[in-house]
């Protein structure tokens, strides 16, 4: 009985282990596979570099641009032009990120293909040893997507809010047909009844009111379903623009969102 209980439990742990690392390659996966979004995330970034260009062309080294165009200082022209490349360096400064997170984007094929080939050739396992040799070389879209993970743990709903929702959508729908069988059921009968148009109209009206003021009760677990069937297509949302678009899109959607929800 005990070698049966031991080897029961050997296979469970075996089993949980196969599944989080199968979980973990899930994850690789979504950061190192090339994607269609990731043209999407390039023209993003090349939009934003481009513009910070612009305005360090245009606005911080505007005069140091001037002068060299103009070529006012031909003795100090090599001192000049320093002067504007340091200009431009420090300027751009702020966008050292999107250009480190194009070129980790530029190196996703080859490294996708390595891994799918060690996985393919030797073992799942090996490809996860892989990835921790090069994930330094994917270090910004690992940090994006734990911020996509975070993102998305605040908005799914738990276990309890699940039970939560259809416990209400039940309430919720018992007490409307209640209202229809029994306090309503009149009003209802009269539509039924009615041959004119203006008697089908006016009956309607009254149907509708006393349907309104028999589930006025039910406004508060109304309101609370809505919140949650809301996240509900948060989510969808937001999986749809992150597998569409782009991890940084998804992001933003994010922050557009979360204080309506109240998420921090």
């Amino acid at each position: 009985m005990k070698v049966t209980v031991v080897l029961s439990l050997a296979y469970l742990a075996c089993i949980s282990a196969a599944k989080t690392e199968q979980e973990q390659m899930e994850r690789i996966t979504r950061i190192l596979k090339p994607t269609s979004a990731d043209q999407n995330m390039r023209d993003a970034l090349f939009d934003r570099i481009n513009k910070a260009e612009k305005v360090c062309k245009e606005g911080k080294c505007k005069d140091l641009q001037a002068k060299l165009v103009a070529g006012e200082q031909i003795d100090g022209f090599a001192k000049l032009l320093q002067e504007y490349d340091e200009c431009m360096a420090e300027c751009r400064q702020k966008e050292n990120r999107s250009f480190d997170l194009l070129k980790e984007i530029e190196k996703k094929p080859d490294y996708w293909k390595n891994l799918q080939e060690i996985k393919r050739e030797m073992s799942l396992k090996d490809a996860l040893v892989y990835w921790t040799e090069i994930a330094s070389e994917f270090k910004i879209l690992e940090e994006e997507e734990q911020k996509y993970d975070s993102a998305m743990e605040k908005l799914k709903l738990t276990k309890e809010e699940t039970e939560r929702k259809e416990n209400l959508d039940a309430e919720i729908r018992k007490q409307d047909q209640t209202c229809k069988t029994t306090k309503c059921a009149g009003q209802r009968q009269a539509i039924l009844a009615a041959v004119k148009p203006e008697d089908q109209v006016s009956a309607a009206e009254n149907f509708f009111e006393c349907m309104k003021e028999c589930k006025k009760s039910m406004n508060d677990k109304v309101r609370e379903l809505d919140k949650l069937l809301e996240r509900e297509d948060y989510v969808a949302n937001m999986e749809e623009v992150r597998s569409e678009v782009s991890v940084l899109e998804a992001l933003q959607y994010f922050d557009e969102i979360k204080a309506d929800l109240e998420l921090a």
